[in-house]
């Protein structure tokens, strides 16, 4: 949460030190980075990118969250986070998912996309006030 919020520098804080991190963390690590321009972030993010490209090539499809989140915050490519965040979609409902569908839907201006996202909140009456504004722009988009 912090790397969304206007805290990106106590979130790079969090991360500092560590020396293992996922690909999860590392996307975390990095957009906090980019957010708070620390001196680690080209590093970090080309970090990200070759293990992104590596999991291209292997044909990885278990990181398709973090992957949509990276194709739209770091590499500004919306139609791609938004095929990666149908796919992921598909698969695999955690609110976390929900986000990366409705953000990437927005980006494209797509609410057909969000759809999914949309149902499986009324369906589980799932509550979060920041998911809440996401699902209102989502609805009112033509």
């Amino acid at each position: 949460v912090l790397t969304e919020s206007a805290k990106p520098a106590q979130a790079v804080a969090l991360f500092e030190g560590r020396t293992e991190l996922n690909d999860a963390e590392l996307l975390e690590y990095a957009l906090a980075a980019k957010a708070a321009e620390s001196k680690r972030a080209p590093e970090l993010l080309e970090r990200l990118a070759a293990n992104v490209e590596a999991s291209r090539r292997r044909g990885d499809t278990v990181h398709r969250r973090e992957e949509s989140r990276y194709a739209l915050r770091i590499e500004g490519d919306a139609p791609k986070a938004l095929q990666l965040a149908v796919a992921n979609f598909a698969v695999q409902k955690e609110p976390a998912d929900v986000r990366v569908l409705l953000d990437a839907s927005l980006a494209n201006k797509d609410r057909a996309a969000a759809t999914p996202a949309l149902e499986w909140m009324k369906k589980t009456g799932f509550q979060d006030p920041h998911f809440r504004t996401l699902a209102a722009a989502a609805e009112s988009m033509p």
